[in-house]
């Protein structure tokens, strides 16, 4: 529990004061009799909630640092007969340093550290919840947004009403139970939104309508016959082929048909080469028979036209050698590629010899029926995830309204109780009603006054502190103030009774009852009036008066 806050910042007349020291039960910060404000009291209610590890202090009391400058917040907390000293600043206020019991800084934190290490000592019992968000509602101060009289669960102006439910039965421990259906939920909502952006960004393919499902369902089946067909027209056993297999096996054929055809080609440019070449003999055979024939004939000049065609001949001799070794080296190369294909094709499969056409159709009709048959299956996940989305959901909501059922149960029985202690007459009691994991209602019925309700939130958070392991709860003036006197002593003894701490920041009044004010003398930690024993030594909401 806390044991001590110390502060050189805290001043009684002009001196430090002594370290304000805590006890089991009820802690008292007392004002003075004539209920001025603006002393401290909700101040320190707010320091309170600091070293529990809150940030309001830091955040919505901009005045205290603006007037008294950088300060540190020193404390104890005690388990188990051990202390443990830190300190922390508001102008760090994401950092908490651990100390020796001087004070010496030792080590710095960050404030999550510190508040599993308050979770850890106080038992909070469920993992899935925060030290925070067990303890944050309970401290109900002044300039806090968790005092609505009227929404116990609310831990701020705009949080909604399901945080605060969920918190409270993580605070039964009755969460764990839910937190398994929750995390399936989750991971089935997650898989139907990676379902529908997958489709969105045509990652996947799926239909977008039940009637895009049903057409394509249509289609599958006439794929199915058009796939049968095929295979009884080849007699090659096709539906023994994968759809791969058979698309491979039709584009082989159709480079086996270019090869041949370049191959036909490359033996007839050969073969118009060797026409050529015998062309060429002919003229020199006819050219000697000329001259028999013909003796007369000019010779010479026949002898330079042969001439002029032997050397015509000797250059297109060397064209017809190079282009026929170039032709016999391209027939050898597509001789060679067609024996590669052919052997491919023999070792693909034993239906080489079913026509391309047929292999085509049916490579097709299989790729386009798997292409259907596979954007169905994602639709009819797609349509089981939501089913199971919908399915955990409705379950949820039955292990929710199980749970809670039990823990209004609880909390309204003690509630009566307290209340009954209170007025010893029946009166009628607070109570809550969670109606789901999102809606729920508190009132006192039949007593809606001011005093009655902040009467009914005082109750509330008794019975929680007594029903769970929230380790303490703050109370400020303004609830406790609203209250008639005699059920104000019947609450001090009820705070004074609890093993566990309770806070409260009230004004010494002399109407309380004799009871009331004999609890409130014994339970005091800090006294604070005005004059110079404000909790910082000064009051700065007074205009200080020019010398004339």
């Amino acid at each position: 529990m806390l044991k001590e806050i110390r502060c050189d910042k805290f001043i009684s007349n002009g001196v430090v004061r002594e370290p304000i020291r805590f006890h089991s039960g009820l802690n008292t910060v007392l004002g003075s009799s004539s209920g001025t404000n603006s002393i401290g009291k909700s101040t320190f209610l707010m320091i309170i909630d600091f070293v529990f590890g809150g940030n309001d202090y830091a955040d919505k009391t901009s005045d205290v640092l603006t007037n008294v400058g950088p300060h540190t917040i020193q404390f104890c907390f005690e388990f188990g007969g051990q202390p443990y000293y830190f300190s922390r600043s508001p102008l760090y206020k994401n950092e908490v340093s651990k100390c020796d019991s001087e004070y010496k800084e030792t080590e710095t934190i960050t404030l999550d550290a510190f508040r599993k290490f308050l979770h850890e000592k106080y038992k909070i019992k469920s993992n899935e919840q925060s030290f925070r968000g067990a303890i944050g509602n309970y401290f109900r101060v002044y300039l806090r947004e968790c005092c609505d009289e009227g929404h116990p669960l609310k831990s701020s102006d705009r949080a909604p009403d399901k945080n605060g439910i969920l918190e409270l039965i993580k605070l039964f421990d009755k969460y764990d139970t839910i937190s398994a259906f929750i995390k399936e939920q989750k991971e089935a909502k997650d898989k139907e939104t990676t379902y529908k952006k997958a489709i969105s960004f045509n990652q996947i393919s799926a239909p977008r309508t039940k009637s895009e499902y049903t057409a394509n369902a249509k289609e599958i089946e006439r794929l199915q016959v058009e796939i049968e067909e095929l295979a009884e027209k080849s007699n090659a056993g096709l539906m023994d082929v994968d759809s791969v297999v058979a698309k491979h096996i039709a584009e082989i054929k159709g480079i086996l048909s270019k090869l041949r055809r370049q191959r036909t080609r490359i033996k007839a440019q050969l073969a118009s080469l060797s026409e050529e070449g015998q062309t060429k003999k002919q003229i020199e055979t006819n050219f000697s028979e000329l001259l028999h024939y013909f003796p007369n004939a000019d010779t010479k000049t026949l002898g330079e036209v042969e001439n002029f065609h032997a050397g015509l001949s000797a250059a297109l001799a060397f064209e017809f050698k190079e282009k026929k070794k170039e032709l016999e080296e391209l027939l050898s190369i597509t001789e060679e590629e067609i024996g590669k294909q052919e052997n491919e094709l023999r070792s693909v499969s034993t239906i080489a010899d079913v026509s391309r056409a047929i292999l085509d159709s049916y490579a097709n009709a299989v790729q386009r029926y798997n292409n259907l048959t596979e954007a169905n299956r994602n639709y009819d996940d797609r349509q089981l995830l939501r089913q199971k989305v919908a399915d955990i959901g409705e379950q949820i909501t039955k292990v929710f309204k199980s749970e809670l059922s039990v823990i209004t149960f609880d909390l309204n029985n003690l509630m009566d109780e307290y209340n009954r202690t209170v007025y010893h007459e029946d009166r009628s009691a607070p109570t809550i009603d969670i109606k789901d994991d999102s809606h729920y209602t508190f009132d006192t019925p039949n007593d809606r006054g001011t005093g009655s309700r902040y009467k009914g939130l005082i109750l509330f958070d008794l019975a929680v502190l007594k029903l769970t392991a929230l380790p303490a709860v703050a109370h400020d003036s303004f609830m406790l103030k609203q209250i008639e006197d005699i059920v104000l002593e019947k609450l001090f003894e009820m705070y004074s009774k609890t093993e566990k701490q309770v806070f409260i920041a009230m004004d010494k009044e002399t109407s309380y009852t004799e009871r009331a004010q004999e609890i409130l003398n014994d339970s005091v930690i800090l006294r604070l009036s005005p004059g110079g024993n404000e909790l910082f030594g000064r009051s700065w909401n007074k205009k200080i008066k020019e010398d004339k």
